[in-house]
């Protein structure tokens, strides 16, 4: 529980310092992530076998057929109106037609045929060339010509979604469009496609606000128009869908399409392959321009027929972009990837800020949690796998989900969380090697104390030892005493006996005898007195000998044939060695054994016998 805790803290460490990293480096940081990204996208497994679209392309045969710059409109209005013609389920322009055309290019005649052509397809959607910018716009201006505030309020979402406006990407007009196409094409978008910080287009703002109009994209207008959805019918709620309801009459769907967006309204576009892979269906314009001339109509309807056709300029190097799956793909390229994904509902979904956060401390928690209580080889092992398996994820759930889960967060608090559990483990190493060290010196410490007491007592035993020597040679001395005493008690007994035989024989010297045998009478008080003192003295030696009594060891050495018949005795008993200090010992005490003086047996000291 307790490194539970110390990982919960050490992970949050590590994602505040992530969010600190990110807070300070993320305008370098944001496109390493993003790269990250398009690196996932490209092992994404895209099919575009049930796609609607089919792009016929201005390419480099069509300008050495019909030369380069300007072309004479009449050739975009017999292409226009000949897929109508073929069943074209809806016709999108990535070329924008701005003011009259120059009498060399066809003049008047050609914008009327333009107009007619678009008029009589009736699904032709012409781009608005934008340029975003940071400006907000909340109300209508009146700089827009009529003709096109017209058609703005045509494609306009409906009026409880103007609202968003403020939420939107701002945009201005780059160049009106010819009047008279403006009024009579059915449907409008923008082709501003803004780039990332690092110069990659992977989003597209499904509305941006032109002086006061929701405008909506060239590939939201273009899918809108190919489901019969009325752009008043498009539902957008920023930093959640766009939504484009359908009926299953078209795409076969019955549930509505939904788009994840971010707060600002725009969508990642999934690219399905580079450009030069050819993801859908392509034509030059040279080879469809011929199927018209020839009056190859079958060949054309069984084309296009049913499909989104985007005609763009593929050889236009000036509107070259940079993608996440290559450096230089038309404009026009981006759009037909954006309708893809609507069409697809391949939509690719970014994780929120607070579940990013969270990923990022769940991760950071687990990583301080594995150095904490593996070693770090063993950590940075799992580690790796862990980091490898997490890529995985990532992968699968863009594949799978569409859903963009972070790298380089994560990537991050990896590496500053185990720095962080790095550095707390190894300051706890040292903690606890100074603590061991401190115990080590405390038991030391305590065992020099230990054996200075061993010393004391060793001492202690000395000094009664020396005091049991003092002590018998007392007894020894009051014994030897005593005996004399005795003897002189006897010698007097004697002498009074023999006093006693004197008197006797005469009474003359009684008197004389008699004083005698007094002193000899007091003598022998006084003797007695000294005796009994003497026993009393003996008593009390002897009962301090028995308490302090300590045998010594005779190490004196033995003979050879001494040490042979102790052995012989000893094996009699039971006891087989040859050690001469069990040998000695056992004479020593057979020889004591003759005595009935209580006896203790102790060891050498110092050694454990």
């Amino acid at each position: 529980m307790k490194n539970f805790r110390i990982a919960a803290i050490l992970g949050l460490l590590g994602t505040c310092l992530t969010g600190l990293l990110w807070s300070i480096f993320g305008g370098m940081l944001d496109p390493w992530e993003a790269s990250t990204y398009d690196m996932r996208l490209r092992w994404t497994d895209h099919s575009t076998a049930q796609s609607p679209l089919l792009i016929i392309g201005r390419d480099g045969l069509s300008d050495q057929r019909f030369g380069v710059g300007i072309w004479d409109r009449a050739l975009f209005a017999t292409m226009i109106q000949a897929l109508g013609q073929a069943g074209a389920a809806v016709v999108a322009l990535d070329f924008h037609f701005a003011g009259q055309s120059p009498p060399d290019r066809g003049g008047a005649a050609s914008d009327e045929a333009l107009v007619e052509a678009i008029q009589s397809n009736g699904t032709v959607i012409i781009p608005l060339p934008v340029a975003i910018n940071g400006e907000p716009s909340h109300s209508k201006a009146g700089s827009l010509a009529p003709s096109l505030q017209a058609a703005l309020e045509k494609v306009s979402l409906r009026t409880d979604q103007t609202v968003l406006l403020h939420g939107m990407p701002q945009g201005h007009l780059i160049v009106g469009s010819l009047p008279a196409v403006v009024s009579a094409t059915t449907g409008l978008g923008h082709i501003a496609a803004d780039s990332d910080a690092d110069g990659v287009f992977r989003r597209v703002a499904s509305y941006v606000n032109v002086d006061g109009y929701p405008v909506p994209a060239l590939g939201v207008a273009a899918a809108a128009a190919y489901l019969h959805v009325p752009p008043q019918s498009v539902r957008l709620i920023p930093g959640q869908f766009l939504e484009l309801p359908t009926s299953g009459d078209a795409y076969e769907k019955v549930t509505p399409i939904r788009i994840p967006v971010d707060d600002q309204g725009r969508f990642l576009v999934e690219y399905a392959a580079q450009w030069v892979d050819g993801p859908f269906p392509y034509l030059s314009f040279v080879d469809v321009w011929d199927a018209i001339e020839e009056g190859r109509q079958d060949e054309l309807r069984e084309q296009v027929a049913g499909k989104i056709v985007i005609l763009l300029h593929a050889a236009l190097e000036s509107d070259k972009r940079r993608t996440p799956l290559e450096v230089a793909a038309p404009g026009g390229f981006v759009h037909a990837n954006a309708i893809h994904t609507i069409l697809s509902q391949h939509g690719v979904h970014e994780l929120a800020l607070l579940l990013v956060i969270v990923i990022v401390l769940c991760v950071a928690v687990l990583m301080a949690w594995i150095w904490l209580m593996l070693s770090p080889a063993m950590a940075i092992g799992v580690g790796a796998i862990g980091t490898v398996g997490y890529l995985g994820l990532t992968q699968g759930a863009l594949s799978l989900a569409g859903v963009v889960w972070p790298v380089l967060p994560v990537l991050s608090t990896v590496v500053l969380t185990s720095g962080l559990a790095l550095t707390w483990v190894r300051w706890n190493h040292a903690h606890q090697i100074h603590a061991l060290e401190e115990e080590r010196g405390e038991l030391y410490r305590h065992m020099t104390s230990k054996e200075d007491e061993l010393e004391a007592k060793t001492q202690r035993i000395r000094e009664l030892e020396q005091e049991r020597v003092e002590l018998t040679r007392a007894i020894q001395a009051r014994q030897q005493e005593l005996a004399n005493q005795e003897s002189r008690t006897l010698q007097v007994e004697e002498d009074l006996a023999s006093l006693r035989e004197d008197l006797s024989s005469g009474r003359e010297e009684q008197t004389a005898l008699q004083q005698q045998i007094d002193a000899l009478q007091q003598d022998l008080v006084q003797a007695c007195e000294r005796e009994r003192a003497t026993r009393e003295s003996l008593k009390g030696l002897e009962q301090q000998l028995k308490t302090n009594r300590v045998a010594s060891v005779d190490r004196s050495p033995l003979h050879q044939e001494d040490l042979e018949n102790l052995r012989e005795e000893c094996e009699e008993l039971g006891i087989l060695t040859r050690d001469q200090t069990v040998l000695r010992s056992f004479r020593d005490l057979k020889q004591l054994s003759k005595a009935r003086t209580p006896m203790m047996i102790l060891g050498e000291p110092g050694t454990g016998k």
